[in-house]
């Protein structure tokens, strides 16, 4: 992580700066917006399982009913509500935003590709890359304050500490096209992106197996229970529908922390790093990186993989947590919507 009191001539590039203040724009507006998502589909991910479990109790008690009725209604009107305020896709978006103008920032310090100009034109093109991330991003206001312009410029190394949490030493400023430079991205985008993956992937698969080996648990023995309970106590048959409903709200669960969803795909990005960074070890010691030429264009070539590398993973994450959360959301509204009718 970077030193936020370290200082750089490069904090005067004012496309820069306007780009990692972007960057932690939609970085905010997506974990604030993953976390109210997160909370407040649990409340009715726990309205879902509470319905199950009174309509149980319906044959043991007649006040039951009455939740069977309200708890309905309640759970509709909060989908309603998040459909304002936490549609299922808008922290997604963020998400891919902030991820986007961060590979632009790091072709831009590289000075690859159509960033391969001088300064007074290739801040334009970052300016206008920044621009079209602004412009096809959603938008929208918060209860939580964001950093504003005034704190941002008198501090901007402080502001961004977030968004260089893995950057292994980065000051998110410094100039990468050099060889001191190329070391740097190296060791900040594909180290530290590299170390990223394997805690994600690690930390998902296990939570993935757990929830699954849970509801397996939870199922098999409430099933079990169940049967033998009912044999000589019918209405224990009940126990059976309640435990379905806590297996179908742990799939519910799962679905909104996409929990065993994304260690394929990480694993997969982090395998083609390491093989990409290998490439790239294996020709420092050919003659040709002698010629100036050929060097430049294999840097070039170099980051511009990786950055090709780590946007092919954000595409296809999007597409997968889209899919799940809007699949999701869907399948929630429909029951609750089901049974608002049927009353």
């Amino acid at each position: 992580m970077s030193d936020p009191n370290q200082s750089s001539e490069n904090l005067q590039d004012q496309a820069l700066l306007d780009a990692w203040r972007t960057l932690m724009y939609f970085d905010q507006l997506s974990m604030k917006g993953r976390k109210d998502f997160k909370n407040l589909r649990r409340w009715i991910i726990l309205i879902t399982f509470m319905i199950s479990v009174f309509s149980v109790f319906t044959l043991m008690f007649s006040f039951a009913q009455w939740f069977v009725l309200i708890l309905p209604i309640v759970g509709l009107n909060l989908m309603n509500y998040t459909t304002l305020y936490s549609k299922p896709t808008t922290w997604i978006e963020h998400r891919y935003a902030a991820e986007k103008v961060r590979s632009e920032i790091y072709l831009y310090r590289a000075n690859v590709g159509k960033y391969h100009l001088p300064p007074n034109q290739k801040d334009d093109i970052l300016q206008d890359e920044v621009s079209k991330v602004l412009e096809d991003a959603p938008h929208g206001m918060s209860d939580e304050g964001f950093i504003d312009k005034e704190t941002f410029d008198k501090n901007p190394m402080e502001e961004i500490q977030k968004a260089l949490e893995w950057s292994k030493d980065d000051n998110g400023f410094t100039d990468l096209s050099d060889d001191a430079g190329m070391k740097q991205y190296i060791k900040t985008r594909v180290q530290g992106q590299m170390e990223w993956y394997q805690t994600t992937v690690k930390k998902d698969y296990k939570e993935g197996k757990r929830m699954t080996q849970v509801a397996i648990v939870i199922t098999t023995i409430g099933s079990i229970l169940g049967l033998l309970l009912g044999a000589n106590e019918p209405h224990w048959v009940g126990l059976f529908a309640i435990v379905n409903s806590i297996s179908v709200a742990l799939v519910a669960f799962s679905n909104v922390n996409m929990s065993g969803r994304t260690y394929r795909l990480y694993y997969e990005t982090l395998v083609k790093l390491k093989r990409r960074l290998g490439k790239w070890n294996a020709i420092l010691n050919n003659d040709d990186m002698k010629d100036s030429t050929f060097k430049e264009q294999a840097r070039s070539k170099f980051v511009t993989d990786i950055e090709t590398i780590l946007m092919d993973e954000l595409d296809r994450w999007y597409e997968i947590a889209t899919e799940i959360q809007i699949s999701n959301d869907t399948s929630l509204r429909n029951s609750f919507s089901k049974q608002v009718d049927s009353e």
